[in-house]
């Protein structure tokens, strides 16, 4: 199983989206965060396994929530580089490459 490395503006992407699922309802954003870690998880045991969306970029998407992981593979790891809704114009993860 590959590492995950994270940017660091995903952090800051995760945690401002579970603020405001949390916002909305309580236990909302821990169920965010949970669906997000199961995601990421399967992204390390199946890394190619997700839709290759342009050049080297993946993404793969957190079930009911309208978000997606934006990530890159290589020999040693997988680079995870933004958490995106969906309904972003769908370059915005350019942004961060």
């Amino acid at each position: 199983m590959r590492r995950i490395e994270f940017d660091p503006a995903v952090k800051s992407d995760l945690r401002e989206i579970k603020r405001f699922y949390e916002n909305q309802q309580p236990g909302l954003g821990e169920d965010f965060l949970a669906r997000t870690r199961k995601q990421f998880e399967q992204i390390a045991r199946h890394p190619l396994a997700s839709s290759l969306i342009e050049d080297e970029v993946r993404k793969i998407s957190i079930g009911k929530f309208q978000y997606e992981i934006y990530y890159l593979v290589n020999e040693e790891e997988i680079f995870v580089f933004a958490v995106i809704h969906k309904r972003q114009h769908q370059d915005t993860w350019k942004r961060r490459l």
